[in-house]
């Protein structure tokens, strides 16, 4: 596969929304949503002697940045331009609020090609409808999340996530994640980012003592984060 170096942009103009326009095969619904994104500044390209050959336009969640959707010129494909594109993005956020990178692949089949440049599948159950796929990359500074048939070890301070509502007293969490404090506080020194169900049950545990129990939608009702699970600082009385 021969690669292009095209130049990123993430002020096009409207004559590249134009060009793009010309060789996109979305439906109307679909250009709404690149022109309202191409509006708040949401939109980068990929231009190749000065024509754009493919794009991602997306939208700002809290933490998270949705890619609401993408194309690359029928004619650039599978060039390593939505790879390029990708990694702008990346590039562009890594220092900022936001940690991740979040899309819905319609259709399915795109999943594949998500596979290829570095997205990982939600886990299961983690949507309510199961037959739609959600796709994550993580870019920032975080914790990581490990399943749990790695060895989790004597780990002192650590967030275990269960992947149901109710979960046994003696059934296993499917993933943890070590943490660690800044000096001094309950603020993590890098936060807890995982694309879970709300409703699925945690455990936080430090000092070797567990300090909370249960569903992750009730830790912290006051948090404003809605697109996945995301733990910043130990908040409630046991954490006082």
């Amino acid at each position: 596969m021969s690669t292009l170096n095209p130049e990123i942009s993430f002020i096009p103009s409207e004559e590249d929304m134009e060009h793009i326009l010309s060789w996109t095969c979305f439906p109307s619904s679909n250009w709404s949503e690149i022109m309202s994104c191409y509006d708040r500044k949401c939109l980068v390209v990929a231009k190749l002697e000065g024509r754009p050959i493919g794009f991602l336009a997306y939208k700002y969640e809290t933490v998270c940045i949705f890619i609401s959707i993408a194309d690359v010129h029928p004619e650039r494909q599978n060039k390593g331009v939505a790879k390029l594109l990708v990694s702008a993005l990346c590039e562009r956020y890594r220092n900022s609020r936001y940690k991740a990178l979040n899309l819905y692949c319609s259709p399915k089949e795109s999943q594949f090609a998500w596979e290829k440049i570095g997205f990982n599948h939600y886990p299961k159950r983690a949507r309510k409808n199961r037959n739609e796929v959600y796709m994550y990359r993580i870019f920032g500074d975080a914790c990581e999340v490990m399943p749990a048939d790695e060895k989790m070890g004597d780990t002192a301070n650590v967030v275990q996530i269960f992947d149901s509502e109710v979960p046994r007293d003696d059934d296993p969490a499917s993933w943890y994640a070590a943490i660690d404090f800044d000096q001094g506080s309950n603020k993590l020194n890098k936060p807890l980012l995982f694309f879970g169900n709300e409703k699925w049950q945690i455990r936080i545990s430090t000092g070797g003592v567990e300090r909370f129990r249960g569903r992750y939608v009730d830790y912290d009702r006051k948090s404003d984060v809605y697109e996945c699970l995301y733990i910043e600082e130990l908040k409630g009385p046991g954490f006082r």
